[in-house]
């Protein structure tokens, strides 16, 4: 049986960050980029994309200092965003 892994919200969104920012396309952009080598962030990138990420989550503050890859930043955003009561 095939099994067809697919994203989980907080992924995608956060890919489109990314995306919007730094000028990739989604389907560019995996979650074991390396942010400064694979996406070539610099630290204004880093500013714009927490600032991005703050908007997109409704977050009062992102910070991105410890993170190194795109699954990095999903970890970052899933520690700041409540889980909602099921």
């Amino acid at each position: 049986m095939n099994q067809v892994i697919t994203e989980r919200p907080v992924e995608s969104r956060v890919k489109a960050v990314f995306s919007r920012e730094l000028g990739f396309r989604v389907d560019q952009i995996n979650i074991t980029d390396k942010l400064c080598e694979d996406l070539g962030m610099d630290s204004l990138d880093f500013a714009e994309v927490a600032l991005a990420l703050e908007e997109e989550f409704g977050l009062e503050r992102v910070d991105l200092s410890a993170a190194s890859t795109v699954a990095d930043t999903i970890n970052v955003i899933d520690e700041l965003t409540p889980v909602p009561d099921i």
